[in-house]
C-alpha cells in the first residue's frame, strides 16, 4: 500500500523521527478507519523497532524497544477483530529485538547480562509465536469448512519467526547447554516443514529460510549438511545479495 511505502522509504533514509512523528499524530485522530488505525500502528512499532536497532545510546534503545511494545499492546486492546495480527507482530518485535541483542552480544561475547537479556527476549518471542499458532489453528477450524486464507498464511509466517528465534537462541546460549542443543533441533525441524514458494517474494522468503538452515546445520556441527544446503544457493541463480550471505557463510 502507499502507506506501507511512504514509512519504508523513510525508514530506508533513516529518517525514523520523522515517521514516528506522522505515525503518532495519525493515531492520535479520531476519524481513522479501523484498518488505518491498524496500519499505522504496525508501522509505528516498525520504525520504532528500525531506531532502536540503530541508536547507539543503551537509554534510547531501551525507550524505543519498549514504546514498539506499548504501541502493539495499545492497538491488540482497541482492534480485537485484528489480534492475530497484531499478535504476530508483537511477536516479530520480540524477534528482532533478540537480533540486535545477539549482534551485541557478538561484538563483547564476555557480556552476559547482554547475552541472558537476548535469551530471555527471543525465549519470550518463541513462547509468543508458539501460542500463536495455536490460536492461528484454533481459528482455521472454527471456521471450516472454508478457514481464511491469511490464517494459514499467519501460522506459516509464525513458524518461519519461530524458526529464526530458536537460532538466535542457539547462538547465544552456551555450547554446552542442553537448551541450546534443544533449540537448534527444533528450528531444524520447523526449517524442514517450511514449504518452497514460488514468485519473487516467495523465492526471497524461500532462499532466508535455506541460509538460516545451513546457519543452523553449521551451529549443531552438521558441516558437510550445511555445506549442501548452501550449494543450494548456485545452482538456484539465487539473489545476489542472498547468495553473497550464503557464501560467507560457506567460508566460516
Amino acid at each position: 500500500t502507499y502507506t506501507r511505502r511512504y514509512f519504508e522509504g523513510l525508514r530506508e533514509r533513516q529518517l525514523f523521527e520523522i515517521a514516528e512523528r506522522f505515525a503518532r499524530e495519525q493515531l492520535a485522530r479520531d476519524d481513522l478507519l479501523p484498518e488505518e488505525r491498524f496500519q499505522y500502528s504496525v508501522e509505528l512499532a516498525n520504525t520504532l523497532a528500525e531506531h532502536a536497532v540503530r541508536a547507539t545510546d543503551v537509554k534510547q534503545q531501551t525507550a524505543l524497544w519498549a514504546e514498539a511494545r506499548r504501541t502493539l499492546d495499545q492497538a491488540i486492546e482497541q482492534q480485537p477483530a485484528q489480534k492475530l495480527s497484531l499478535k504476530y507482530h508483537q511477536a516479530q518485535l520480540d524477534v528482532s529485538h533478540g537480533q540486535s541483542l545477539r549482534y551485541q552480544y557478538e561484538l563483547v561475547p564476555h557480556d552476559r547480562v547482554v547475552r541472558d537479556r537476548a535469551a530471555t527476549v527471543l525465549q519470550r518471542a518463541v513462547e509468543q509465536l508458539r501460542a500463536l499458532k495455536a490460536e492461528a489453528a484454533q481459528a482455521g477450524e472454527d471456521s471450516r469448512p472454508s478457514p481464511p486464507a491469511e490464517v494459514d498464511e499467519l501460522v506459516l509466517r509464525a513458524k518461519q519467526q519461530e524458526a529464526i528465534a530458536l537460532v538466535e537462541l542457539g547462538t547465544v546460549l552456551a555450547r554446552d547447554s542442553p537448551d541450546r542443543a534443544l533449540a537448534l533441533v527444533e528450528a531444524a525441524k520447523l526449517f524442514k516443514e517450511l514449504p518452497t514458494s514460488t514468485g519473487a517474494a516467495a523465492r526471497k522468503r524461500t532462499s532466508e529460510n535455506l541460509l538460516l538452515y545451513a546457519r543452523c546445520l553449521r551451529l549443531q556441527g552438521h558441516y558437510p549438511q550445511a555445506l549442501e544446503v548452501l550449494n543450494q544457493f548456485s545452482k538456484s541463480g539465487s539473489l545476489s545479495a542472498i547468495g553473497d550471505r550464503a557464501a560467507a557463510t560457506s567460508l566460516r
